[in-house]
C-alpha cells in the first residue's frame, strides 16, 4: 500500500446518545474524523457469497492511514452515502494502515 493509492476522501462518524426526556434515548451521528484519505475497493459478489457475511447492499473494503480508534460502532460517509463499518482489521505488518469493511445503509 502506497500513500498515493489513497484517492478518496471519507468522513468517519461516531454516535452519541442523549436522553429524550421520555425515558428513552436519542442517537445522533456527528463527524469524528473529516477529510480522511482512503483507498476503496468494491467487494465482488463472489467474495460476498464466499464469506456469506454481507448482504447485497454496496460492500467495500477500505484502507486508510488512520488512528486505531475506528471500529464497528462507527459509520462512514462517502460521496453523500452512509455506510456501517461491519469489520475492522488493523494491519500489524503495515502499521501505518488500517483496513475495514463497510456496507451501505439503505433507508
Amino acid at each position: 500500500m502506497q500513500a498515493g493509492e489513497l484517492t478518496e476522501q471519507i468522513i468517519i462518524r461516531r454516535a452519541s446518545t442523549a436522553s429524550d426526556g421520555a425515558g428513552g434515548k436519542t442517537v445522533t451521528w456527528a463527524d469524528h474524523i473529516t477529510g480522511l484519505w482512503a483507498k476503496i475497493d468494491d467487494i465482488s459478489g463472489r467474495e460476498r457469497n464466499r464469506t456469506e457475511r454481507y448482504s447485497a447492499n454496496g460492500v467495500y473494503q477500505v484502507w486508510v492511514r488512520a488512528p486505531a480508534d475506528i471500529g464497528v460502532k462507527d459509520r462512514v460517509q462517502w460521496n453523500g452515502r452512509e455506510f456501517n463499518i461491519v469489520e475492522a482489521l488493523p494491519l500489524p505488518e503495515r502499521h501505518a494502515f488500517f483496513k475495514f469493511i463497510m456496507e451501505e445503509i439503505i433507508n
